[in-house]
């Protein structure tokens, strides 16, 4: 009988030791999981962030278009071409600053003049003013993690004060901004 008990004995043992690795692979996994979720849901936070700021820098961008003389103008390039560009091109051609933790860069390019255009102004004009198309393109990468950053475009009118004849149907044009994207 005694042996009996002793082999039971065993058994429950083995039974409890199996029973607790389960028990620990199960929590390793709960972990695992949560670090995982908690790594995801930073990144959402970063990118988040990171376009709150790009369309700040954005709108700030447009302010200096606006109300001074362009800066940091390159020749019409296509978009796919512009996403493809590397830092050092950016850092070498374009306005830039820092702003928290991301480093931003833009460039502008003129797309035109519209004569046809009738300009409503935030204060009246006393010329007549022509649009004028811009197309302002940011990048905005992260300082701590250099492969996370966003590109975006918008495209903004400007009065220019120009005698140009219309040979089209006049139609009214706001200064400002006509389009945004999200290129990355």
């Amino acid at each position: 009988m005694q042996h009996s008990r002793l082999k039971q004995s065993g058994f429950i043992l083995l039974v409890a030791l199996i029973t607790l690795q389960i028990l620990s692979l199960l929590g390793l996994f709960a972990l695992q999981s949560y670090l995982w979720e908690s790594r995801m849901l930073h990144q959402f936070w970063l990118r988040q962030e990171m376009m709150a700021t790009a369309t700040y820098q954005m709108q700030q961008a447009e302010k200096k278009l606006l109300y001074s003389a362009p800066s940091c103008l390159i020749p019409k390039t296509a978009a796919a071409l512009l996403i493809t560009k590397s830092h050092s091109w950016w850092q070498s051609v374009s306005c830039h600053g820092n702003f928290h933790q991301f480093q931003y860069y833009y460039v502008m390019e003129s797309l035109g003049d519209d004569a046809c255009a009738d300009m409503e102004q935030l204060q009246p004009a006393v010329i007549k003013s022509i649009a004028s198309y811009f197309r302002i393109t940011l990048f905005m990468m992260s300082s701590s993690n250099l492969l996370q950053y966003v590109i975006l475009q918008r495209t903004v009118v400007k009065p220019h004060a120009v005698a140009s004849l219309c040979t089209g149907q006049h139609h009214r044009v706001l200064m400002g901004e006509q389009s945004s994207r999200e290129l990355i």
